[in-house]
């Protein structure tokens, strides 16, 4: 309670019906990611024995960090790995060092640039008849003209997109 009596009283206060229009900005950071790593530190408890006081509360104990799992999420079945557990001295480096090799493989991966598929009847068709970009929702133009988006991984077409956008 005497922690809590410092701070006034808090009340959440959601917003009227005219404000509440939600507004995303980078139209390119809608995309799924072709790739995520997940990661799980595990730690244990060391007790402090100098009792340091920071803010009126004291240090018991610090979180020595003891390993960690990492998984490499993605959609594209050849490219899953199994995660990787380390249990041993300097994780934190190892965990450096993991991230880095992750980093490698996963940009050596999304700059191989696999060519397009040829489109379907239906793609095709469909790129026939856009007028405007999917992405931005711009109409296309001798300045920015329509192209093929599509997946750099799987070659898969995605939608028309307006220059810019594609290369974005």
């Amino acid at each position: 309670m005497p922690y809590c009596n410092r701070n006034a009283p808090q009340q959440v206060i959601y917003p009227t019906a005219d404000k509440c229009t939600l507004m995303f900005r980078a139209r390119q950071k809608q995309h799924p990611v072709p790739f995520f790593l997940v990661c799980d530190f595990e730690s244990f408890l060391i007790p402090v024995e100098t009792g340091e006081k920071t803010g009126g509360l004291s240090l018991v104990d610090e979180h020595q960090v003891s390993g960690f799992c990492c998984y490499r999420v993605t959609d594209f079945d050849e490219y899953e790995t199994p995660p990787y557990v380390y249990i041993c001295p300097n994780p934190m480096t190892k965990f450096y060092d993991h991230m880095m090799s992750e980093s490698r493989e996963i940009c050596h991966i999304v700059t191989g640039a696999a060519s397009m598929l040829p489109l379907t009847e239906k793609q095709a068709a469909e790129y026939a008849r856009a007028v405007s970009c999917s992405n931005c929702g711009k109409a296309f133009s001798k300045d920015n003209h329509k192209t093929h988006h599509h997946c750099h991984i799987s070659g898969k077409y995605l939608f028309p997109a307006c220059n810019r956008c594609n290369l974005n």
